[in-house]
């Protein structure tokens, strides 16, 4: 309900007033001519809020409350006193409330409250309790009875008897509770002390008296250093600073920097720990350790023991996890399992029985591991054995070498140095061979010597001495003999050639040479220094006799033969041939029996059966028996063969020549010297679309049509030749004195005449078919 309403005039609302205007059921009286009003009840004549005796302040009259100080408020309750030295200070509701010497301070409710000395303090309500003292500015009590703050910021949030005397102190509730000492604090509990700045959550008899500690609760908990916590439990003790106690009955961390909980375990390490179990020990001087759990175990400098019972790290910075009996020298760890011993420096043990890491005489053999398994052995230096059973390595030099697994499977063996064998049974690496690796399968052998080969698997699988960086992927009876060659699977293949490769095939055979390949198949070779050579599939294919780079892709009994055809090419079919010399960048593409022969560099049969190409270049053939000798050409044929009378090849070719004056001069296949050769008992029937151009790019050109023929000595006769098209530039200062064809001595010439002291160039397609004509009778 609003009592009354008081406006204010000038600017801002800063001038004197106005108007008051009363509330619904409210009477306002002025007070003499002092400018005082009184709010009282309707009808009524007696007062309810008055002028205290202060200036501007506020009292509810009638009831005993006095408002001595300036602007201080006495407005609730009764026999409420706020002294004249309190200005600013409120006291809203309660009885028998005292604020004295406070200024901006309030009590808020409750009875026999006190607030002396004490500015921008607070009671909020309760019963006698009292904030007091020469310096308690800002401090507060919630509630509760019979509680002191006798400091500066100190907090009471409630509870009883609970005292806090210390410079920001807290004390939220509970009983008997005290804060003796600056910024200590108290969540609850009882009997609770603290003469530092730690804080106790709960609890009972808990004591704390380090600077920065924390007891969360428990019964008769002491910490006595600094940074330390005590979390629960019964009579333990946090003697060392930042140390911690996490629980547990009568466990004690006696150095800085440790953790204990459990029972009866014993901390004397500094920053070390005992997390749980019974009896547990860190021996004096054993710094940096820890024994997680279990019963009886002991540790020693910078050591771990997990659990399980009467293991023993006692090395410096052992390691034992857990199980029975097990033991750890300096730098080594036991993970479990029973009567494991880690008995060389940084040596490691996950389980199993009987497994040891031991010293050879004259070696140190240092960081080895064994995962588990039965009566595995390593005597060498960073070896790993991951499990099974009578696995070993065995040094055979000074404490440098070693490095070497054996994942697991049983009674395999590595005598080398950074060896790999995966698993399987009685795989061997032999000495020398350092960095090779068998990956499982039973009885494959890497032989002396032979350092950085793989066996992947498969049985009875051979790198044979002194053939480094090979591979076998698996199979069965597979050899290499030869350094940097690869068999990936199949059976009784052999490679004897370095840098050589079989894929997965059987009978497979590389020899006497370097950087061959077979990719599948059967009894595939490549052989006789034919280096490069490829072998992708099919059966028989044979590539012989210095054939450098040179491919069989598939098919049955091809072959690259004769000597020195290499960049050549067969990509499948049956019986084809690359033979002879000379025959460079060729390629047979598919079909049966056709054959590249001597002399036919750069040229292509692109299929059909029994096709013949040689002596020429840059050719092209197809079809059924075709005969290919000129530059260039590509013929194709579809009889049933170009031996017999009246059948014949289609063919096409391309001629070029560049003139500087006016002399009737050929054009070359080549460019500069092949013509088109022409042979015996032959009739040609062709065409020619010719074309000459100079730097000013006037041109001119012809189409042609001839027909010639050859006896069966190869002379040429020409039977037809017409021109059939013209045609040429507008620039009459371009004259060229003709373009023909005309008969060779075993050949067909196209002519071209150009003009005198200017550069032409001559270009000609000739297209047509060339046919077996019968001899005469």
């Amino acid at each position: 309900m609003q009592l009354v309403k008081i406006s204010k005039g000038g600017s801002g609302g800063g001038g004197g007033v106005t108007q008051i205007i009363a509330g619904t059921g409210i009477s306002i009286s002025p007070v003499g001519g002092t400018g005082v009003v009184t709010v009282c009840s309707s009808g009524g004549t007696a007062p309810i809020v008055v002028v205290g005796s202060g200036t501007a302040s506020t009292i509810r009259c009638g009831v005993g409350n006095l408002a001595a100080a300036a602007c201080s408020m006495s407005i609730g309750g009764c026999t409420n006193v706020v002294t004249s030295d309190s200005p600013f200070a409120s006291i809203v509701g309660g009885s028998n409330n005292t604020i004295c010497c406070s200024t901006y301070t309030s009590i808020s409710g409750g009875c026999l409250n006190c607030v002396n000395v004490s500015d921008f303090g607070a009671i909020s309500g309760g019963c006698k309790n009292i904030i007091t003292g020469a310096n308690t500015d800002f401090s507060t009590i919630g509630g509760g009875c019979l509680n002191l703050v006798c400091t500066r910021t100190g907090t009471i949030g409630g509870g009883t008897c609970n005292l806090a005397s210390g410079g920001n102190a807290t004390i939220a509730g509970g009983s008997l509770n005290c804060v003796i000492n600056g910024e200590g604090s108290i969540g609850g509990g009882e009997q609770n002390m603290v003469c530092s700045s730690s804080a106790i959550s709960g609890g009972v008899c808990n004591f704390a008296c380090g600077n920065c500690g924390f007891i969360g609760g428990g019964t008769c908990n002491v910490l006595k250093c600094c940074f330390s916590s005590v979390v629960g439990g019964c009579d333990n003790k946090a003697l060392g600073n930042f140390s911690v106690v996490l629980g547990g009955a009568c466990s004690c961390a006696f150095c800085d920097c440790s953790i204990v909980y459990g029972s009866g375990n014993r901390v004397c390490g500094c920053n070390s720990a005992i997390l749980g179990g019974c009896g547990n020990l860190v021996v004096s001087g054993s710094h940096c350790a820890s024994i997680l759990g279990g019963s009886g175990n002991q540790v020693g400098p910078l050591a771990i023991v997990g659990g399980g019972c009467g293991n023993n790290a006692g090395g410096n910075s052992a390691v034992v996890g857990g199980g029975k009996n097990n033991a750890a020298t300096q730098d080594a760890g036991v993970l479990g399992g029973s009567d494991n011993s880690a008995g060389t420096q940084y040596s490691f043990i996950g389980g199993g029985l009987n497994n040891c890491t031991v010293s050879s005489t004259g070696s140190t053999n240092r960081c080895s591991t064994i995962g588990g398994g039965d009566g595995n052995v390593i005597c060498q230096a960073v070896g790993f054995i991951g499990g099974g059973g009578s696995n070993k390595m065995i040094c055979t030099g000074t404490a440098s070498e070693g490095f070497s697994v054996i994942s697991g499977g049983f009674g395999n063996c590595t005598c080398s140095n950074r060896t790999i064998i995966v698993g399987g049974c009685q795989n061997c690496i032999l000495t020398s061979a350092k960095g090779s690796i068998i990956v499982g399968g039973d009885v494959n052998a890497v032989r002396c010597g032979s350092c950085y080969s793989i066996v992947g698997g498969g049985c009875s699988n051979e790198v044979c001495q002194n053939s480094c960086f090979s591979f076998i992927g698996g199979g069965n009876s597979n050899c290499v003999a030869s350094s940097a060659s690869s068999i990936v699977a199949g059976n009784i293949n052999c490679i004897t050639a370095i840098n050589s490769f079989i894929g997965s095939a059987c009978g497979g055979f590389i020899d006497n040479t370097r950087y061959g390949f077979i990719g599948t198949g059967e009894t595939n070779q490549v052989c006789n220094d034919s280096r490069y050579a490829y072998i992708g599939n099919g059966v028989s294919n044979v590539i012989e006799c210095k054939h450098y780079y040179s491919s069989v892709l598939n098919g049955e009994g091809n072959q690259f033969n004769g000597c020195c055809s290499c960049y050549g090419r067969i990509a499948n079919g049956l019986n084809n041939c690359v033979t002879n010399c000379g025959s460079l960048y060729n390629s047979i593409l598919n079909g049966i029996g056709n054959e590249i022969g001597i002399n036919a560099p750069y040229s292509t049969i692109l299929n059909g059966s029994c096709n013949l190409l040689r002596s020429t270049s840059y050719a092209i053939s197809s079809g059924i028996c075709t005969c290919n000798v000129r530059f260039g050409q590509r013929v194709h044929a579809s009889a049933a063969t170009f031996g017999g009378y009246g059948n014949s090849q289609y063919f096409d070719v391309v001629l070029t020549r560049t003139t500087s004056n006016a002399t009737p001069t050929n054009m070359f296949l080549d460019g500069s010297s092949a013509l088109f050769a022409t042979q015996g008992n032959k009739m040609y029937t062709v065409n020619i679309k010719a074309q000459g151009f100079d730097v000013n790019e006037s041109f001119i050109g012809q189409d042609l049509f001839a027909i010639f023929t050859t006896d069966v000595s190869n002379v040429v006769t020409r039977q037809h030749r017409s021109r059939y098209a013209n045609y040429e530039s507008v620039d009459a200062a371009f004259v060229i004195g003709d373009i023909d064809v005309v008969a060779g001595t075993g050949t067909i010439n196209i002519q071209v005449t150009g003009n005198s002291g200017v550069t032409t160039y001559w270009l000609a397609y000739m297209w047509g078919v060339e046919m077996i004509k019968p001899e005469p009778s």
